[in-house]
């Protein structure tokens, strides 16, 4: 029964929500992309995506990848066929507060995955002020609401404009920092809390 279901929304940590934003190397302007990359992740189109952008603007970013397995070379050299130098290319492990730095310092965080079951770096980026793209699957525009670049994460032409626009467009890119850290305070662990004990106390009866 429909009636009897009920959905406990994730939270984002408050920390994720504190401190300013730093500085890239270089004058580049990074692009994040958070854990793993295989399979329903989709990375395979951000490495499209990347091909399609002209040259100028690709020498002008940085790509930061954050977990996830090891950089194969494989992907490497996509990376570098698609018009990246190995310098703009990094790879950076740590824990929440190395990623809350990263999510600062970026100016955009992609999130082509195909589905999730809920997608809970889109919340981590949007409180720490980096503007998101992602996709239309399962839970994730539940998640992103209005408050991020929607695309068909299996056109990386569409991925590409988006990428584009944040580049280029101050006004867009901001609009979507605002956003993004209002849709992120709306999800709190402490209301996820409430909501679930709720939930068992109903049940319970």
């Amino acid at each position: 029964d429909p009636e009897k279901v009920v959905v406990t929304q994730l939270g984002v940590d408050s920390a994720f929500f504190f401190g300013g934003p730093t500085v890239s190397r270089e004058g580049r302007l990074p692009i994040l992309w958070v854990g793993q990359r295989r399979g329903y992740k989709n990375f395979a189109v951000v490495i499209s995506a990347l091909g399609l952008l002209p040259r100028a603007v690709l020498s002008n970013v940085e790509l930061v990848l954050f977990g996830g397995e090891p950089l194969e070379d494989e992907t490497a050299i996509s990376l570098v066929n698609a018009g990246l130098k190995p310098s703009q290319i990094s790879h950076v492990f740590g824990d929440d507060s190395e990623l809350s730095k990263q999510y600062r310092r970026a100016h955009m965080f992609l999130y082509t995955s195909r589905y999730e079951g809920f997608g809970l770096p889109i919340l981590e980026a949007m409180a720490s002020g980096c503007p998101v793209i992602c996709g239309a699957g399962s839970s994730i525009p539940e998640v992103a609401g209005d408050a991020a670049l929607i695309v068909d994460v299996m056109k990386p032409e569409e991925v590409s404009l988006a990428i584009e626009t944040l580049l280029h467009d101050s006004e867009v890119h901001q609009k979507y920092q605002e956003l993004g850290r209002h849709r992120a305070s709306l999800f709190s662990w402490d209301r996820c809390i409430d909501e679930t004990e709720r939930a068992y106390r109903n049940c319970l009866g």
